[in-house]
């Protein structure tokens, strides 16, 4: 990552601006995840909600690219699936 920003091609921009955006997700991610393994807690369902609702918080560049080819490539494949269900039965 020598390059700046501004020297970069487009894919190359995009590929490092998500990879930062990662990265600072995961590091962001870190007292979310030690408060939702900490079944004892006694709040499981609501660190389990915080998961998602600080990982858009953080970073919603990054999980906006996510969400968006996980949509695009699960919600064909489960209707595809449930055809399959149905058509077999």
């Amino acid at each position: 990552m020598g390059k700046f920003l501004d020297e970069m091609s487009k894919s190359e921009r995009n590929a490092t601006k998500l990879k930062l955006e990662r990265e600072r997700l995961r590091k962001g991610m870190v007292p979310h995840w030690t408060r939702f393994w900490k079944l004892h807690s006694g709040d499981v369902g609501h660190a389990y909600m915080n998961l998602y609702t600080e990982a858009r918080r953080i970073s919603p560049y990054y999980t906006g690219h996510y969400d968006g080819i996980y949509y695009t490539v699960s919600v064909p494949l489960q209707i595809i699936l449930i055809g399959l269900l149905i058509w077999r039965w």
